[in-house]
């Protein structure tokens, strides 16, 4: 049997047994554990008070406060985490597992103090705990010592090679260091790591919701890629991130990625409607939805949404330079420079492409760059909108 196939068939029994593994703890009875916490963190809160509502000691009920700590920060409940997590550390303030979550809740909250204080605690606890080391890696690079967060890194990492968030932050590290080719390593590591073990590590995005850690490996990867110029593999990479998990944000990556490929309009046209219908207030996939409308000549489903994008960033000049562009191809041409005017408002400079057009189209003879919009300027864009050669 060739090497590559028993890899294949290790990585498939992985699989197996990692499903197998989730089915068990999902069909048992469900309990306030860690194993049922990673896997349905927004459950596990209503288990764990129910526990606490049973005598127990004082390390039992901290163990179970922190559970029920865990399972709100996963499930974007941030303060309600906090405060569990300070009521178990007042049963057992010695548990260095306690005061890294502590310290975690601390900085997805903005309080520094508290990130940096448990951090420190947790680091004199815990001289052989992986996870502490991933934190004080994070924690010395906010203070800008990259070289010691490193060092930090690779003590977690040498006490567990798999430890995700530590092979995560260094890969981040090692890109802002202009270090690709040890950043794409980490990545790749992490990447091998069967994702249905990683993703029940709880990677949490801004809103303090689990996200799968998989996906987030992969798009970090294909961004690199990208930035590499290996154009394939970073699309490769983003369509797995798709396929794992479809989301807001592994649709945009993916769409993003194709915008300009005119073998791919189809398919961004659809991610485009995807993202919108997923979340019809994030600014990033409105626009791109705008960009497929307008791009597949269907000029008022643009306008619309070119509205929204104009609701949504009320200071977005370019959204009325856009809708005037579309204006002018439905013979819309007061629109077009009630358009133009509207942007001008907004953002004296992006007038300026147009000048140059309208001076060699005689509709403008006045300033080259105006800083007003007066009457003369406002006759000049209606002129302009009107002339096929203008625009």
């Amino acid at each position: 049997m060739t090497s590559n196939r028993q890899a294949g068939l290790l990585l498939c029994l992985t699989f197996m047994i990692m499903n197998c593994m989730n089915a068990a703890v999902a069909q048992e009875k469900p309990e306030c554990t860690q194993e049922y916490m990673e896997i349905k963190p927004a459950e596990v809160v209503a288990l764990c008070e129910k526990a606490l509502q049973q005598p127990a000691d004082a390390k039992t009920r901290s163990g179970l406060l922190y559970l029920k700590g865990r399972g709100l920060h996963r499930s974007g409940q941030r303060t309600l985490a906090i405060q569990a997590y300070e009521e178990a550390l007042k049963l057992d303030e010695n548990n260095p597992e306690l005061h890294i979550s502590r310290s975690w809740a601390g900085f997805s909250s903005g309080d520094a103090e508290a990130f940096f204080r448990h951090a420190e605690i947790a680091h004199q606890l815990a001289p052989q705990n992986p996870r502490m080391w991933d934190l004080v890696g994070f924690a010395l690079m906010q203070t800008g010592d990259l070289e010691a967060a490193l060092e930090a890194y690779a003590t977690a990492l040498d006490i567990d090679p798999a430890q995700p968030f530590a092979l995560l932050h260094r890969s981040q590290l090692f890109e802002g260091m202009k270090r690709p080719l040890d950043a794409l390593n980490d990545l790749n590591r992490l990447i091998e790591i069967p994702p249905h073990v990683v993703d029940r590590a709880g990677l949490l995005n801004a809103h303090s919701m689990v996200v799968s850690f998989h996906a987030e490996a992969l798009l970090s990867r294909g961004h690199l890629f990208k930035e590499l110029g290996r154009n394939s593999a970073a699309q490769r990479d983003f369509e797995r991130a798709l396929a794992w998990e479809r989301s807001e944000k592994t649709i945009l990556a993916l769409a993003q990625h194709i915008k300009m490929d005119p073998t791919q309009v189809a398919l961004f046209e659809t991610l485009t409607a995807d993202a919108v219908a997923i979340s019809p207030n994030n600014i990033r996939a409105v626009r791109l939805r705008a960009f497929a409308l307008e791009r597949a000549k269907r000029y008022p489903e643009a306008v619309e949404i070119l509205g929204r994008v104009i609701e949504l960033a009320p200071k977005d000049a370019q959204a009325h330079f856009t809708r005037a562009i579309i204006f002018k191809s439905l013979n819309r041409f007061d629109d077009v420079a009630n358009e133009f005017a509207k942007a001008f408002e907004k953002d004296q400079r992006i007038l300026q492409p147009l000048m140059g057009s309208m001076v060699m189209n005689g509709h403008w003879k006045g300033a080259p760059v105006p800083t007003t919009l007066d009457e003369p300027l406002r006759k000049a864009l209606l002129a302009c909108a009107k002339d096929p050669l203008c625009i």
